[in-house]
């Protein structure tokens, strides 16, 4: 065991983690092709259909921040010294405990935000 030296008790370093939900932008969820190989076609054709998905539901809600609106926001809590910043915690909670209850149950983690996305465009169709 190191004996402490006190350097990191006095740094003035900061860490926070941006889960951002922003108006038009979607996660790439297909492979790049030097990653493909043969047998990938059912995978991904399932990437496709969650990337379609995730753009429709992206683009549909009005709801959701453009880039620039978020930046104050993120200035101000990383000012804070907040770890988390989150810009939808409806959402981001809601994915954040499909991911936990996959994890319990064994599923892919990707399978559980799907959902919590598909149960956020149903509620909010309401």
């Amino acid at each position: 065991m190191m004996p402490s030296t006190g350097v990191i008790s006095t740094a003035k370093v900061g860490v926070s983690v941006l889960i951002p939900h922003i108006r038009g932008a979607v996660t790439q969820t297909e492979r790049p092709p030097a990653f493909q190989k043969p047998g990938d076609e059912e995978q991904l054709r399932r990437d496709r259909a969650r990337f379609e998905e995730r753009l429709a539901i992206a683009t549909a809600h009005a709801d959701y921040k453009f880039p620039d609106e978020i930046a104050e926001d993120v200035l101000q809590a990383v000012r804070e010294r907040r770890f988390y910043i989150i810009t939808r915690p409806d959402i981001a909670l809601r994915i954040a405990q499909g991911r936990v209850d996959a994890m319990r149950d064994g599923r892919a983690p990707t399978t559980a935000a799907t959902e919590q996305h598909r149960d956020h465009e149903q509620h909010a169709a309401r």
